[in-house]
């Protein structure tokens, strides 16, 4: 290698390297390999994974609300002639259930995720879960204008 003439910067000269760019075939196969390994290499695949988890994460949470939306709305087949403070009683721990359910779908392993290390993608898996949660919602409230 020798420096490039009249291109100096400070004391340090830059330097260039007398190899040919290589041409043809090769070249196009390089990119191809590259093209190749970006589109399957282990971020890609995370990915993948981190929106399946999600969507499975955000779909246990719905089934959860609608089997707790179908208990409350039919309270009074379910609980017939019960004492109203185990009614208030049975409420209060469902909604203490709830928010620990809900908090374990949702933040669980994000969390995890968070405290090994692996900071950006337990952000990315907690964005989307919000995200499907937030679809799921849109779903829902579009079929109840509809009818």
């Amino acid at each position: 290698m020798r420096p490039c003439q009249g291109r100096e910067t400070g004391s340090i000269p830059v330097t260039r390297s007398d190899k040919k760019a290589p041409n043809g075939g090769f070249f196009c196969c390089r990119y191809v390999i590259l093209g190749i390994k970006l589109l399957y290499n282990k971020t890609y695949m995370n990915n993948l994974d981190l929106i399946k988890k999600s969507l499975i994460n955000a779909s246990l949470a719905a089934l959860y609300i609608l089997t707790v939306s179908f208990v409350m709305s039919n309270n009074q087949k379910i609980f017939i002639n019960s004492p109203e403070i185990l009614i208030g009683m049975a409420m209060l721990l469902l909604f203490v259930i709830s928010a620990t359910v809900m908090g374990f779908l949702v933040l669980g392993k994000p969390l995890l995720m968070y405290l090994d290390g692996a900071k950006k993608e337990a952000l990315k898996l907690f964005y989307l879960t919000i995200t499907w949660l937030a679809l799921i919602a849109v779903t829902i409230f579009s079929i109840l204008a509809i009818f």
